[in-house]
């Protein structure tokens, strides 16, 4: 079943209109690629995240608002 997808990666052949040889040898790389730019997403989300809990946490409470500033008067 996986023959023919490991012949692609060890004798592609004359037929074969893309070369994959060369993936075994930069594999590692490729895979560390992966996992640092997963990473690096997860701390971008954690940076925004966190700022902007902390900022819609420390709305007003049980302040009176005055105005349209809460969306319409108190009546």
């Amino acid at each position: 079943m996986f023959d023919s997808l490991i012949q692609l990666f060890t004798d592609p052949g004359p037929a074969s209109f893309v070369n994959f040889t060369f993936l075994p040898k930069y594999a590692p790389y490729f895979i560390d690629g992966v996992l640092n730019t997963l990473a690096l997403s997860v701390v971008a989300v954690l940076l925004a995240v966190i700022p902007a809990l902390l900022l819609a946490l420390m709305r007003p409470g049980n302040r009176p608002c005055g105005g349209d500033a809460c969306g319409g008067r108190r009546s």
